[in-house]
């Protein structure tokens, strides 16, 4: 019976990292999307701006170009520490999975003890 139970949470427990697994990968995927799109965009504003500003000879443009790459950049930043810091999600399970180890160590001490008994 103890077998069976320690399979059946031990199947609960992979299917538990197999769904973390793939939110985290979904979560670097739409990292990586808004990524590609900040990098696409900001090369395109500045290489708009420059091409604009060499045809009329007026580069007074050209010194605002800092400030969209710049707090875009900042909220790409944090959106990068969220996702590869592992993030609340990872370590609410870790939190758990320490709980777990610790009430199993705890179970096979008092059985160790009760059998030396």
């Amino acid at each position: 019976m103890a077998t069976s139970e320690s399979d059946k949470n031990q199947k609960m427990s992979e299917e538990r990292k197999y769904l973390l697994a793939r939110e985290l990968v979904r979560q670097m995927k739409i990292f990586y999307l808004h990524l590609a799109i900040y990098v696409c965009v900001n090369v395109s504003l500045i290489l708009t701006l420059l091409v604009t500003s060499l045809v009329e000879m007026d580069f007074t443009r050209m010194k605002y170009v800092h400030y969209l790459p710049t707090i875009w950049g900042a909220g790409v930043s944090i959106h990068a520490i969220i996702v590869f810091s592992k993030g609340p999600m990872i370590k609410k399970w870790e939190k758990e999975k320490i709980t777990d180890f610790v009430k199993d160590w705890e179970e096979k001490k008092v059985k160790e003890i009760m059998e030396n008994e």
